[in-house]
């Protein structure tokens, strides 16, 4: 006889193979056929995710795919009805095992129904379902084991190799598909029996639980069950309801709440269940471990439904990764261990050698430098450690890894990223500094503040909250690649805080940033050291090739009040404020890349210093041997210069400045500015050309995803043409340079953020002090999500339409 489940084979013969199989098993072995009946409805959804083309979400358990898919709108309630009974079906087979060939009929037939709306709505269009025929008993026949094993074998085969094929459903919208789905599901063919089964479940519980726990979770008290909804269907109220929730494994002792009521045709949340701990079971664990939480649903002693739940219970030194409470990883920021007091003593003879001062005194002196002195000087007692870099496991940043603790770092004289850092930041915390941990993909390296300082939250996901606090003139943050002092990697601390810095440029890799103090004031404790006995474990709530030398870095920090306010205006400022215009079509607020020419720099403050003082600066195309296509570039990468760092550096001390641009599109653009320039002098009477020097990165509000660039400082300039192939020169000329006050006054009108100080611009011994200007600038922005001042230049024509009469105003009063 035919299977049932023969008409998927169109389209889905993994489907096909797994349903036959079921019918196969229903007589022999029926707690295989439910079992294979929650293997089609898993096919299904993860096969309407497919289609639907949805992510599939790190917690990839059915019950949360489904809560999904319902959020959606994408499976009506029947369809919903029937992955409830499957999905509870299948986990009773899995937990317990229970032998029903009516229970398995029953569901094989609700497994069939599942299929034929799934091809109706997103297989083909036009299909009709056969009615459904009960399977014939063939267990009795002599070839029955090597019928399973094949089925078994090729069901193996087919998930291995799912090739979805384009259906007739496929060219139709996401919006046309759920209105089939509604339609179908509306008049869909449901036997007799399998409405009583549905309608025996008309009390179902919908649970929320962590896919895993460990030692670190439970200390900080992260709930189990995230939510638990109970839903009563039924036309009648139900009273004094008990609901057990137990374990197996024992992850929890079991757990028990009386519920006075639930109203027909309601659901009820139920609050607060604080599972109790099994914290001795978590606490010897030292492999990870499937438990099981099984709940039940109690009416005067009888059952009214039950579900389960899969718990991975992880080993005490294993994190869980950054899918739920990322911050917990600053559990694993021990600064107790025991190791952690001969570090600090060492780090404190590196202090006194370079200071003179061995104390490691955190932030009392309200020095930066010595804070940044003592950072290094930690760096350099784990340098001396000789210590083996060991590569992490792939995605650990998500999936979390074991982590070596620091004294096993110590003892093994190895660590991945992960145990390096979090030793670094333990050494870190334990002499009273406060460290961040920057994760990306793949990698982590940790931070420290320079001032007692933390972010308003634990964790953030923006990488602009770290640069801005990095960027020279705010110094309040320096961040270290701990993997920099491993052994034979000869880095001082210098080198490994410009490591760390470099992969900040490209901020898009980053996961998150987790701040350990804030997290301590969240409640976030260290884990405990742990010792081993011959009763199992207790806790207690305790010469080198290369070492750094003291670090060179400079420490700018600027002391700028970005609240005080500005003098009241004059009627003649009020005049040219309102001349200036506001729109996202001005290129004073919101630029565009292709009509200027992109300047390759490590130093805006260089480039104005050597305009300022009269020298010329000849513009170059990027050399033809770079790796690098001006298409790569944008605004926010254009300062990542990477390997080409030191040829630039190079190249602005010999005046000489790079493009971006290759050599036909670099003459291209400057033969035309320098006529668009020179014919705004004959006919105006104003110059427009302009290199502008940093760029402000903001958001037209909380929820944009598309940043805009507005520059800040206006350098007047022009371009002279040398003869022969000389190319062309800038020059500043007899003018000042100007603060763009026209995005000053977008920051003040539409968000209310006032930045003073910038009237008159500062001066240093050469002209503008653009370190002061963009330290005025990021403080004023301080609290705005990710915006930020990127450090790169530009050359371009800076006009609009109001721009002669703004002008003459404001320099011929």
């Amino acid at each position: 006889m035919a299977s049932n489940f023969a008409f998927l084979r169109k389209y889905w013969p993994e489907i096909a193979t797994i349903g036959e199989a079921a019918e196969s098993y229903l007589y022999k072995d029926s707690n295989a056929c439910i079992y294979k009946t929650g293997m089609i409805a898993e096919q299904i959804v993860r096969g309407i995710f497919d289609y639907e083309k949805i992510e599939i979400p790190e917690d990839s358990r059915q019950s949360n795919l489904i809560r999904v898919l319902k959020y959606r709108g994408l499976i009506p309630d029947n369809i919903d009805n029937i992955l409830y009974s499957i999905r509870t079906a299948r986990n009773d087979a899995v937990h317990n095992g229970a032998e029903s060939i009516d229970r398995a009929k029953v569901l094989l037939k609700m497994a069939y129904t599942l299929s034929t709306w799934y091809m109706e709505v997103y297989g083909d269009w036009s299909f009709k379902a056969s009615e459904y025929i009960e399977p014939e008993d063939i267990s009795n026949q002599e070839n029955y084991t090597e019928l399973i094993e094949a089925q078994e074998a090729k069901i193996k085969d087919v998930l291995e190799e799912i090739n979805r094929i384009k259906t007739d459903a496929s060219d139709k919208t996401s919006e046309e598909r759920k209105q089939q789905a509604e339609s179908v599901s509306s008049t869909l063919a449901v036997s007799d029996d399998v409405k009583g089964y549905i309608d025996r479940e008309k009390v179902k519980v919908d649970i929320e639980v962590l896919p895993f726990l460990n030692y670190a979770l439970h200390k900080n008290k992260a709930n189990v069950v995230r939510n638990l909804v109970i839903q009563n269907d039924s036309d009648e109220d139900l009273e004094n309801l008990v609901l057990q929730i137990s374990a197996s494994p024992e992850i929890c002792k079991p757990y028990e709440k009386i519920i006075e009521l639930i109203p027909a045709n309601t659901s009820y949340e139920v609050k607060d269940i604080n599972l109790v701990i099994n914290v001795e079971y978590l606490g010897n664990l030292t492999e990870r471990e499937e438990s099981y939480l099984n709940f039940s649903l109690l009416s005067e002693g009888n059952e009214l439904c039950s579900d389960s739940h899969c718990v991975n219970a992880l080993p005490f030194d294993e994190w869980h990764g950054s899918l739920f409470y990322p911050e917990i990883l600053a559990s694993f920021v021990t600064p107790n261990a025991p190791i952690i007091s001969a570090l600090i003593k060492r780090a404190s003879e590196f202090l006194k050698n370079w200071t003179g001062d061995p104390s490691l005194d955190a932030y009392q002196s309200n020095d930066a430098e010595r804070v940044m002195k003592q950072a290094a000087a930690v760096y350099a007692a784990l340098q001396e450690q000789n210590i083996t870099y060991a590569v992490p496991p792939a995605s650990f940043e998500r999936v979390g890894q074991r982590v070596r603790l620091c004294d096993m770092v110590i003892s093994q004289k190895l660590g991945t990223c992960l145990d390096l850092t979090l030793l670094y930041a333990a050494c870190i915390e334990a002499i009273g500094l406060n460290p961040i941990l920057v994760l990306l993909e793949g990698h982590i390296f940790a931070g420290v503040w320079l001032e007692e300082y933390t972010f308003p939250d634990s964790v953030l996901d923006d990488a602009a909250q770290v640069t801005k606090r990095l960027a020279s003139g705010v110094d309040e943050l320096i961040v270290v690649e701990c993997t920099s002092f491993v052994s034979s990697k000869n880095m001082s601390f210098d080198d490994a805080c410009d490591a760390a810095d470099s992969q900040l440029m490209c901020g898009d890799n980053v996961e998150c940033i987790i701040d350990v103090h804030r997290a301590r004031i969240s409640g976030v404790t260290p884990l405990p050291s742990r010792f081993k006995t011959d009763n199992g474990y207790t806790f207690d709530d305790d010469t080198a090739e290369y070492v750094t030398s003291a670090p060179t870095r400079e420490i700018n920090s600027l002391d700028i009040d970005s609240s005080v306010q500005g003098t009241a205006r004059t009627k003649k400022e009020m005049w040219e404020r309102k001349l200036l215009d506001l729109g996202l079509r001005n290129k004073l607020i919101n630029m565009s890349l292709k009509p200027v020419v992109p300047i390759l720099t490590d130093s805006i403050d260089k480039i104005e210093d050597i305009l300022s003082d009269g020298n010329d600066l000849y513009i170059y195309p990027r050399p033809q041997d770079w790796h690098i296509l001006a298409k790569d570039l944008d605004f926010e990468s254009m300062h990542d210069l990477g390997a080409n760092a030191g040829v630039i550096h190079s190249e602005l001390e010999n005046k000489r400045l790079r493009s971006s641009l290759g050599e036909g599109e670099l003459l291209s653009k400057l033969k035309q500015l320098y006529r668009s320039s020179k014919l705004s002098i004959e006919e105006n009477g104003a110059n427009t050309l302009y290199i502008a020097l940093g760029l402000l990165k903001w958001y037209e509000n909380e929820r944009s995803q598309k940043p805009r660039f507005a520059p800040l400082l206006l350098m007047p300039i022009e371009i002279i043409r040398k003869g022969g192939n000389q190319g062309y020169v800038i020059r500043m000329r007899d003018e000042d340079t100007q603060m763009n006050i026209t995005i000053l006054e977008k920051l003040n009108q539409d968000f209310q953020i006032k930045i003073s100080g910038l009237e008159t611009l500062p001066e240093d011994e050469h002209g503008v002090d653009t370190r002061k200007v963009f330290t005025i600038i990021r403080k004023g922005i301080m609290n705005q999500s990710r915006w930020d001042v990127l450090e790169s230049a530009y050359v371009g024509i800076f006009s609009f339409s109001q721009f002669v009469m703004w002008n003459d105003i404001k320099n011929r009063a």
